[in-house]
């Protein structure tokens, strides 16, 4: 439930940086219908500038948080909701589990092979 919450939460913050996004491009467009005029003012010009400016940095900032969080799942750093770390050491765990049993099959071999010299009258220690 609390990580359906958090991708609601995800989902809510992208769409408000959605309409930043469009109020920003507004600015935009205002600043350029404002610098086309014949007699357009320097001053009115100035302001939805700031205002531009004001909206893209606020953009930015939203972005490089949601980007932070990208960044921290697709690193399997530890984080909430994030399961790749845990799959990753249980793939690593069959791995050791798979190499292990492996060898310990190899000494058993070579244990076995070892035992059936020494039953061999060829081969005697005594002499």
């Amino acid at each position: 439930m609390a990580k359906q919450m958090e991708q609601v939460t995800r989902l809510q913050q992208l769409e408000a940086l959605e309409q930043q996004l469009a109020k920003a491009l507004e600015s935009a467009s205002l600043i350029i219908t404002e610098l086309s005029k014949d007699k357009s003012t320097s001053k009115q010009a100035e302001c939805q500038i700031q205002a531009f400016i004001k909206s893209m940095e606020s953009v930015d900032s939203g972005f490089q948080q949601l980007i932070g969080y990208l960044i921290t799942v697709a690193t399997a750093q530890p984080h909430e909701g994030s399961s790749y770390a845990s799959h990753k050491d249980l793939h690593m765990s069959y791995h050791r589990q798979e190499h292990i049993k492996s060898r310990l099959s190899e000494l058993d071999r070579l244990r076995n092979q070892h035992l059936h010299k020494s039953d061999d009258p060829k081969f005697d220690l005594s002499q």
